[in-house]
């Protein structure tokens, strides 16, 4: 109007508004395009909303019907909560101040007395009708956002009601009413009130600010029907974790899906007993002698060489012999190549038995249990031998005392040898190539040509047959200290004697994790700064993530040879198992702080049941139909790498190096062993998880839709998978490119699972692949190993058959399915 035109204040008031209001974009909300003037006039361009004020509307239709009322009231608070999360208020939302376009859809408009949240007290606060203003908004006090959704509270009811909470004819009528009279119930004005719109209503009433809602998301949250993640997502505001548990449909199956899916997993768990024995190293090597026979036999030869009484702690399992395995891989090309396991002449697995005067903690992180080099042999009195699995010495290593007595007589080199089934005859005396790995003052080399493949150890090579082992042999003062038969691909300086890239893989593999690391730190310090951390969860999940590691080594980790009940308690409480966890728990706990929030506001739908887990809602039928899902998924793992093998050998590619999967990290396979794998395999799968939604949330930044990150995803994928097989020799490309597909599918398959179906889904598809990749499998009951194979069968098959029974919520399965309709 012209008279305001010279008003200072009227004019920083007009332009106010359109600062103000450009800052929000949103569907409800009028957006505001311009400021301009002419011939002296100030004037606002802004959208065209072709309808009418919702004042107008209840003047002329009274109340709106329910379920149109509570549509018009999820597009108000998200409107609110958009201006909200720019941090303006509107300080006079009423009636008047909402349009309905000619589709009924809201637009919430005149945002002229709008502002910073911080930026009103006294007089300023005042502003606005009184009629839709907030005991302490008429009261001159600080306004907030509770202040903001106290007018929304009085335009819902009036919405719902067709009439005004209170009526008052100035502000200070307006006061004593709030103050002194609750508004009238709103199910004795209308006759079929919902409950749920009439309790947020009230909540939103308050009198005191800290008592209604915190937001306008959690108020759309409370109404009947609604969707307060895309309630939230349409603001643009992260949801808490209360409303991410919350949200979505109760999750229970109908019980033919949920029969369905059950079965489906658990024809999955049986492909792999199926169709992985040629992929698997156990399925090549002979494996007649039990780990108890090889433990006697280990025990024999260690009494022969002088070692007759043993300290209490002792370990032993399995090993692959990977210089070996190697050697094979870069130097055979045709069909059949790793047939030449099946005999132990050189051995592709070892039997190792190790024994100390000291407990062997694993001073590895990663590890839960003894190996055969971790935790190092360094106590003088330990001990290690190897065996091939038909139970000849294949190495020996003794740590003994420089000061020990010597021997009046040394041991024979012949028998010796003879016990590794080598004979001095047909040996030719060489020079030491290796320095021991133990003291030793007396070291004796042999030379033997390499024998042909399956042959024994005695005989000569064949014409034309190239390559010579070494044999060492130590002693310290006349005891046998050292034994070790070097093939010629062991040989130190050897020119088919590869080398070791451990260490820059390691390295690698270090940095990786250190950036990881401070790139969680980075964003978890940005997160806990802004306030928008799940904290209670993360610390629910670290400490579940401790536990995990914590249980595995209880249950096959701890020494229980000659170990008070004191001392497993100082390990347990002050050693090194419960600084690993917590070192685990740190690292899970940073992780989850620096990815969980951005997962919860780009993709909330993921963390439904996860957010439910945390809580300690295990028998919720969403986590149970999860569970079933994860175990298809890991179903079509399994059968998508049964079709890369299968399409690898189809188009002239080799057999790739059979996979060594539990020997090379667990003790001696039995019950303990393989249920404390159980437990600790439950940690594996968390950080292919976070893994996979760090790149994707790296990639969805950078490329700004979630399609295109995935499409990114994919390529990456697929590029470090072809690069995996790029050194295996002899691979055609057309089978180079198709085996790389196969197995890319497998991981884009998972994250797949992820966004679509939940986080436990895709954590479930990683477990029952990660379990079974470090499972002995069989059928073959004669097996020594066979138990635990069934073990691992039997902990998966009762997860699906729990996570059937809470999918079904309650139903009956006969009653509701197999008998519905039956004559």
């Amino acid at each position: 109007p012209t008279s305001f035109a010279d008003g200072r204040y009227q004019v920083q008031r007009f332009l106010g508004e359109v600062k103000h209001a450009r800052q929000v974009t949103h569907p409800n909300v009028c957006r505001v395009h311009d400021i301009g003037q002419t011939d002296g006039q100030h004037f606002i361009s802004m959208e065209y909303v072709d309808g009418e004020d919702l004042a107008s509307l209840l003047r002329r239709i009274g109340r709106l019907p329910g379920g149109k009322a509570v549509q018009i009231a999820r597009q108000l608070c998200a409107g609110i909560a958009a201006a909200h999360e720019k941090g303006i208020l509107h300080r006079d939302l009423k009636p008047a101040n909402v349009m309905l376009d000619g589709q009924g859809h809201v637009r919430i408009t005149d945002f002229g007395l709008a502002g910073l949240s911080d930026a009103f007290t006294g007089r300023e606060a005042q502003a606005g009708t009184p009629a839709y203003m907030a005991p302490e908004q008429l009261a001159g006090k600080e306004v907030s956002i509770a202040s903001d959704i106290y007018a929304l509270g009085l335009v819902l009811y009036e919405l719902f009601s067709g009439r005004p909470a209170f009526r008052a004819a100035s502000a200070a009528e307006m006061v004593k009413a709030q103050q002194e009279s609750l508004p009238a119930s709103l199910s004795s004005v209308v006759a079929d009130m919902d409950d749920a719109v009439e309790r947020v209503i009230l909540r939103c009433l308050e009198a005191e600010a800290r008592h209604r809602p915190p937001s306008a998301l959690a108020v759309a949250a409370a109404l009947p029907g609604g969707n307060p993640l895309a309630a939230a997502l349409a603001a643009g505001e992260t949801p808490s974790p209360e409303m991410v548990a919350n949200a979505g449909d109760a999750g229970g199956l109908a019980p033919r899906i949920a029969l369905l899916l059950f079965l489906g997993g658990l024809a999955g768990l049986m492909v792999p007993f199926l169709g992985m024995g040629s992929s698997r190293l156990l399925d090549h090597v002979p494996l007649e002698l039990a780990p108890s026979d090889l433990s006697s036999r280990a025990r024999t030869l260690l009494a022969e060489f002088g070692q007759d009484d043993l300290p209490v702690h002792q370990a032993s399992g399995f090993v692959a012999n990977s210089s070996y395995l190697e050697h094979i891989d870069e130097s055979e090309a045709e069909d059949g190549r790793w047939d030449v396991l099946a005999s132990v002449d050189p051995p592709g697995l070892t039997y190792w038995f190790r024994f100390s005067p000291e407990a062997m903690d694993p001073a590895n992180l990663h590890t839960v249990t003894t190996e055969s080099r971790e935790p190092p042999q360094s106590v003088p009195g330990s001990g290690t031998i190897w065996l091939d699995t038909s139970g000849r010495l294949y190495r020996l290593e003794l740590l003994a005392d420089e000061y020990i007595e010597p021997v009046a007589v040394p041991p024979d080199w012949s028998t010796v040898l003879e016990r590794a089934g080598l004979d001095l005859t047909t040996l030719s005396a060489a020079e030491p190539v290796k320095t021991p790995p133990v003291p030793t003052d007396t070291v004796r080399a042999w030379r033997r040509s390499v024998p042909p493949a399956g042959s024994d150890r005695g005989a000569t090579a064949a014409a034309g047959e190239e390559g010579h082992a070494v044999i060492q042999i130590g002693l310290l003062r006349g005891r046998l200290t050292y034994f070790e038969i070097l093939e010629p691909w062991d040989i130190p300086g050897a020119p088919d004697a590869e080398a070791d890239p451990s260490s820059i893989t390691q390295q690698a593999v270090g940095f990786t994790i250190i950036t990881i690391l401070v790139g969680g730190l980075i964003l978890a310090r940005r997160n806990l700064k802004m306030g928008r951390c799940d904290r209670s969860g993360a610390f629910r999940f670290s400490m579940v993530h401790a536990g995990v590691v914590l249980l595995a080594w209880v249950v096959s980790g701890l020494d229980l040879q000659g170990t008070s009940l004191t001392t497993i308690g100082y390990s347990l409480l002050f050693g090194a198992p419960l600084g690993h966890a917590m070192v685990h728990a740190a690292f899970g706990w940073v992780l989850y702080l620096a990815l969980e929030p951005y997962v919860r506001r780009l993709w909330p739908g993921t963390l439904v049941s996860w957010t439910r887990l945390l809580m300690g809602r295990f028998r919720d039928p969403l986590l149970g139909r999860e569970i079933l899902i994860g175990g298809l998924g890991a179903t079509a793992s399994v059968l998508l790498l049964e079709g890369g093998y299968a399409v690898l050998a189809l188009m002239g590619g080799t057999e790739p190096m059979p996979a060594t999967g539990a020997l090379d990290y667990e003790g001696a396979l039995g019950f303990r062993q393989g249920l404390g794998l159980v437990f600790y395999q439950m940690r594996g799968p968390v950080m292919p998880a976070m893994g996979s939604l760090v790149l994707l949330l790296l990639l969805r930044v950078a490329l700004r839709r979630t399609w295109a990150a995935l499409v990114g995803y994919s390529v990456v994928v697929l590029l470090l998978v072809f690069g995996g097989w790029s050194d295996t020799p002899h691979l055609p490309l057309a089978a180079h490119i198709a085996v790389s597909l196969f197995f890319g599918a497998r991981i884009i398959m998972t994250i797949l699972v992820i966004l679509r179906f939940g986080l436990v889904a895709g954590l479930i598809t990683f477990y029952v692949q990660a379990l079974y990749a470090v499972t002995p499998i069989t059928l073959d009951m004669s097996r020594w190993y066979a138990g635990q194979s069934l073990l691992v069968l039997a902990v998966l098959a009762g997860l699906f058959l729990y996570a059937f029974s809470a999918a079904l919520a309650g139903r009956s399965l006969f009653k509701d399915s197999l008998f519905e309709g039956s004559s």
